[in-house]
């Protein structure tokens, strides 16, 4: 009897904590499957980790199509047209591809030699205002007194 009373204690604790296990399984699920509501970090991690994955093989796609464009290994099904107009739309792409990173070098030398261009004037400048400036008069003079004499190469 008391064996018996023992086995059925312990069995009841068992289901209790069986069914303490499944009820924090239920909610959990429910938690996470309720987007916005009680975790939406979470929901917008899964979300954000399924568009990268997405993208990474929408862009993997496309990398493998522009290989195989420029490799020319197509399938044997296309037709020469259509072959043809694939190596032209690939050495299209080549050539706009070249000539971009090309305006890119000129643009970005261009916008360096303006850069120094104008730091040139800037000195140019200052250099001028300090040589005009009348506060300055004995300093000018002094410079105007070495140039009369010609040591100067």
């Amino acid at each position: 009897m008391e064996q018996q009373l023992l086995q059925t204690k312990k069995q009841i604790e068992e289901d209790a904590l069986k069914k303490e296990q499944q009820f924090r399984q239920e909610r959990f699920i429910e938690l996470t499957t309720r987007k916005g509501v009680l975790v939406p970090k979470l929901a917008r991690l899964e979300e954000a980790i399924q568009n990268m994955k997405n993208k990474a093989k929408q862009e993997e796609r496309e990398r493998l199509r522009l290989k195989s464009i420029k490799e020319g290994n197509y399938d044997l099904n296309i037709t020469t047209t259509e072959r043809l107009r694939r190596d032209e739309e690939a050495k299209q792409l080549g050539v706009h591809i070249n000539k971009k990173s090309d305006e890119l070098i000129q643009e970005l030398a261009m916008s360096r030699e303006m850069e120094t261009i104008r730091h040139k004037t800037l000195i140019d400048k200052k250099i001028q205002e300090e040589l005009l400036n009348p506060l300055q008069a004995d300093h000018r003079a002094h410079i105007t007194h070495h140039q009369g004499h010609g040591h100067h190469d």
